[in-house]
């Protein structure tokens, strides 16, 4: 079996799943990972989502980590900078 991990923001309102539900019937095993609390910016109302199984689709809602939870950064490096950004194709 294949699995399918997709994490977003979008996939908080049932309605938006059809594309998960379409590749959970074609036999994947689909888990979309949401926000647990999500306030929309038009309508700012904050929606709490709960872990469900529904049509094949796992919903697992994921707390927000804040910058207070994040572990400090350990590259002796410096900012990580895309290699896009540097001279282009080779």
């Amino acid at each position: 079996m294949h699995r399918v991990l997709i994490i977003s923001h979008t996939y908080i309102l049932p309605g938006n799943r059809g594309k998960l539900r379409a590749l959970a019937a074609r036999g994947l095993d689909v888990t979309v990972g949401v926000p647990q609390r999500w306030r929309d910016p038009v309508l700012g109302g904050t929606r709490e989502v709960a872990w469900e199984r529904q049509n094949g689709v796992e919903v697992f809602p994921c707390p927000r980590a804040t910058t207070a939870t994040l572990p400090p950064s350990r590259s002796a490096a410096g900012p990580c900078t895309p290699c896009c950004a540097t001279s282009g194709p080779t």
